[in-house]
């Protein structure tokens, strides 16, 4: 009987309805200098250059220069 409550717990659980959370996949290349360079594959990520941050989605990708702001590319 508590095998049989357990299951039907499990079963209906609001999690088996979620889709997992992939997270985000980026490419992130540091030049020598220190500019950096996020280009973001899957999903949103959050960045923060220079005390201002930005989302930045799938497709997109940014820039970071030292005493610039962040550059959309």
């Amino acid at each position: 009987m508590s095998r049989a409550l357990l299951l039907t717990l499990l079963l209906a659980s609001p999690a088996w309805g979620d889709p997992p959370d992939g997270g985000a996949n980026v490419s992130v290349i540091v030049e020598p200098d220190g500019a950096t360079t996020i280009d973001v594959k899957r999903g949103t990520v959050a960045v923060k250059s220079g005390g201002t941050e930005t989302r930045v989605g799938a497709g997109e990708a940014v820039r970071a220069q030292k005493g610039k702001p962040l550059k959309r590319m």
